[in-house]
This record gives C-alpha cells, structure tokens and sequence, in this order.
C-alpha cells in the first residue's frame, strides 16, 4: 500500500515546492531532487524578454483561454518564457500531423478542432526541453489548474507522450 502511494506523495512534495519556486533563484527552497531544481533553473532565463503576442482566441474555449493566461503569468514571473503554439487547428492541418505520426488523432478527433486544448512551448528553446524540464512545466500547469478548478489533461502523462499539449479533460462531452 505504501509502495503504490509513494508517486503520489513525491508528486504532491514537487507541487508545493513549485509553489514557492517564485523566490527559487534567491532561495535555498529543496526540490523533490537536485535534478528538478536544475531544470527549473534551465527553464527560467535572465535574457528573457517578455514578448507580448496578440493570440486569435477565436473559438477557443474560455477554460482554455483561462488556463493559458495563467500559465503564462504565473511563468513570466519565474522568467520562464513561454509560447502558445497552436488553440484552434484546421482538419487538413490535424490530417497532417497525424500522417507524420506527430498525432494520434485524424483531422475531427482532436479537441484542437474545437478549441478546447493548448500547445504550449518555451518561447527560445521550443520542444527542446529535457523530460525533468517538461515536468516542471506540467506540475506547474496542474497546479494552475487545481487552484483555478479547471479540468485540464496534460498529454505528458499520456502513453503518447506529448508534454507540450493540455486539452480540457472529457472535452468530447462538452460537445453539441
């Protein structure tokens, strides 16, 4: 029983060290390992330049759009630069990544057809971010989440392995 519960409670020591990662860079603050505290720092970058981008939130969902502002936010504060890559993407474009094997979905499957998922990616360094470093990311995403009530699903727990997406969890219900 203890065995089974112990990614939990690395998982719930991670969340609230990422809660008080805002003064990580002053601070002796200890991380679940050294490794999660390096990656931190890799995120955040003294060079950053907050980029102000106007994003097209047309037919985006508004737990999307909420979700998104926050992360930004909450990372601009931490100098941890980020992008929303893609909200709403095309049926012809969905057909392509998924023909790349860059998707599982086909074009109409895919909660990007109706925005009601995210990409989100560090702004210099894209998806080149080691997997500690996506993890850092995630937890703070689930965190934004858990604090703002949103149902979010982050891909980086998927078999798929796709850390840079989050999708509105059980979106197909939300459909008409």
């Amino acid at each position: 029983m203890i065995q089974e519960l112990r990614p939990l409670l690395r998982f719930l020591r991670l969340v609230r060290a990422l809660d008080r990662i805002n003064r990580f860079k002053n601070s002796k603050d200890e991380f679940v390992s050294k490794d999660h505290v390096e990656a931190a720092r890799t995120l955040a970058t003294t060079k950053y330049k907050s980029v102000t981008k106007a994003y097209d939130y047309d037919g985006v969902h508004p737990d999307i759009i909420e979700f998104w502002k926050a992360m930004d936010k909450h990372c601009k504060k931490r100098n941890i630069p980020l992008w929303a890559f893609e909200f709403v993407r095309s049926k012809k474009r969905q057909d392509a990544l998924q023909a790349t094997g860059r998707s599982k979905a086909k074009g109409g499957q895919s909660p990007h057809q109706y925005g009601m998922a995210v990409d989100i990616v560090h702004a210099s360094r894209a998806w080149n971010l080691t997997k500690k470093e996506w993890d850092v990311l995630g937890s703070i995403g689930k965190e934004i989440a858990r604090k703002r009530n949103l149902k979010m699903e982050w891909g980086g727990d998927w078999k798929f392995y796709d850390p840079a997406h989050w999708q509105i969890k059980n979106w197909r219900d939300l459909l008409d």
